[in-house]
């Protein structure tokens, strides 16, 4: 089974006679044979004549070689192999000679077969021009994890034709393709093997070009692997954390881990944490939602981070307590429809459509109410003081196709039958207003889709003259109500709410058109606001809100210079 050969004698022995037979056996082929070179797989050779003398190893008899550049001659194309008595194998020198090289950087291969085996060399020789070539690498360090099969790429430049691996010093645990390249090319560095080793290991690979004395100037690239570490661990007191809707304080979770420190990351914006975020182990990291406001449950992941190793911690936290449905689904201020001297509230019950009406105190808090009408939801209901000249107030409605109704009131908080007085009113927010141009009469506001704003003016009878005046535009994001004499001016006012909830005042000119706008208010975004009527018998203008939230309803008196006092709660489940 050795790869050296053998030799014994058999003695034969007759009487006192003897013979001697000499066996000589050969040394076996290696499973599946070797060739390899003494040096790696590229050689420098300098830019004058030169000779080098690969050496090759086998465990063959014979082998033979070839070259594919002319400028690369073989003292021989084949030969036998000498037996190593020290390793057992089989070895020749193969004479390559190299012209002188009166031209640029120049590359050529040898081939050596043996046994159908072949192994291939490559030679580089310089220009006479090439004194001193320069490598470069891009980056030139390079790091690994501490398992196998990681690669890196990287780029290597050179100011000579050819740049190659100094193979002979390449560490065992890596492997470097290609071999060699022209400059601009990329090489592959990839780990082998893992490091087994809890300590960082580095080595370096070395680059290399030719120069025209026969060396070479090359670059290192340095590899560094990580040791290899123990895993990560975390362990937590809970994985699951529970709220409810509104929490006063937190939960605290204690993080035990492998490692000297940990790291947590929420998942969502409506978390909280009240400790550090990044602690020792055996710490504790304590949790805090932030009111949910919505009434649907929310869940939420926590992760946690040592090293490696993570763990995670689910945040569930209940839905609000849904809010009770609002009572009223519409409402709106009227002038006094039954006599008292003091505005009334008109309102829409959500569940019947039956219109009720509110008469108030003299401290504008609410009083007796009744049934005025049915079928009115979904309807717009406007209360606009007398529309048909009566000297009684009227309510007016709009129904879903748009079409206008008035409900002539009696003076005694009745309303006649409704009779038809217009139509095509379903594409505009109107507001059936006071007198805004000075003519006697209540006028209607209207915006259209494009956020124009337009006044048609009343004839006095419930209906309207010929013809209307655009008096605004910009009005697509603002709510629009009628405010009546916010400011004692004997001129019609109006308020409008933008979409950021921010409440104006449009003080009325007395010919249809408004002052510039005076902000009177904020935070009306999550209001109802109803406007348009003495409340209080005062003589100046109030409204009232409801928090839509909660359903209750504030009442805010007027102070005749178009602001208003405080709140005042007058209702609840409204």
């Amino acid at each position: 089974t050795s790869a050296v050969s053998r030799t014994t004698t058999v003695t034969l022995t007759a009487g006192s006679a003897q013979a001697t037979i000499t066996v000589t056996q050969a040394g076996a082929t290696p499973s599946g044979g070797f060739l390899r070179l003494d040096y790696g797989a590229a050689q420098d050779v300098g830019s004058s004549s030169t000779q080098v003398w690969p050496r090759l190893w086998t465990d063959q008899l014979t082998w033979s070689a070839q070259t594919n550049a002319s400028w690369l001659t073989l003292d021989s194309t084949s030969g036998t192999t000498t037996l190593d008595a020290t390793s057992g194998e089989r070895y020749a020198w193969v004479g390559v000679r190299a012209a002188a090289n009166l031209g640029a950087m120049r590359m050529g291969t040898i081939t050596i077969t043996a046994g159908g085996m072949t192994v291939t060399a490559t030679y580089f020789q310089a220009s006479a021009a090439d004194v001193s070539p320069v490598v470069t690498v891009s980056p030139n360090a390079v790091s690994f994890g501490s398992g196998a099969g990681s690669a890196v790429t990287v780029t290597v430049a050179t100011s000579g034709a050819y740049w190659h691996v100094l193979e002979d010093w390449l560490p065992s645990w890596l492997e470097v393709t290609p071999q060699w390249g022209v400059s601009g090319d990329t090489v592959t560095v990839t780990a082998k093997t893992a490091n087994m080793d809890q300590a960082d290991r580095i080595d370096y690979v070395d680059l290399m070009t030719p120069k025209a004395d026969g060396g070479a100037n090359g670059k290192r690239l340095k590899v560094t692997q990580a040791g290899a570490v123990s895993p990560d661990t975390i362990s937590l007191t809970s994985t699951e954390l529970s709220f409810g809707a509104t929490n006063a304080s937190g939960l605290a979770v204690v993080i035990t881990t492998s490692g000297p420190s940990w790291s947590a990351q929420p998942g969502c914006s409506w978390l909280e944490f009240l400790t550090p975020t990044a602690n020792v182990s055996g710490t504790g990291l304590s949790i805090l939602p932030l009111p949910n406001t919505s009434t649907s449950p929310r869940t939420c992941v926590v992760t946690v981070t040592a090293g490696s190793a993570q763990a995670t911690i689910t945040v569930t936290q209940a839905g609000a307590t849904p809010a009770p449905a609002n009572r009223f689904e519409s409402f709106t201020l009227s002038a006094d429809l039954n006599g008292d001297g003091r505005g009334d509230i008109l309102a829409v019950e959500a569940t019947s459509g039956t219109l009720r009406v509110f008469s108030t105190t003299a401290s504008g808090t609410l009083q007796t109410n009744w049934q005025a009408a049915t079928g009115i939801g979904g309807q717009r209901v406007f209360g606009p003081g007398d529309w048909d000249g009566d000297k009684k107030a009227d309510v007016v409605t709009v129904a879903t196709d748009g079409t206008m109704w008035l409900r002539r009131g009696n003076g005694v908080g009745g309303l006649a039958a409704p009779t038809q007085n217009g139509r095509g009113w379903s594409a505009y927010r109107i507001v059936p207003c006071g007198d805004l141009n000075g003519d006697k009469t209540n006028d209607l506001l209207a915006i259209d889709a494009a956020g124009k704003l337009w006044l048609y003016p009343g004839n006095g009878k419930g209906g309207f003259l010929l013809g209307r005046t655009e008096v605004g535009h910009g009005w697509t994001g603002f709510d629009l109500y009628a405010a009546g004499d916010l400011n004692n001016d004997q001129k019609a006012d109006i308020l409008a709410v933008n979409s950021s909830g921010v409440l104006y005042a449009y003080l009325g000119k007395g010919n249809g058109q408004f002052q510039t706008p005076v902000q009177v208010g904020q935070g009306w975004g999550t209001f109802t606001l109803a406007s348009g009527a003495d409340l209080n018998g005062d003589g100046l203008a109030d409204i009232v809100g409801r928090n839509d939230s909660t359903g209750v309803l504030y009442y805010y008196q007027g102070k005749g210079t178009g602001q208003f006092a405080a709140a005042k709660q007058i209702a609840t489940d409204w």
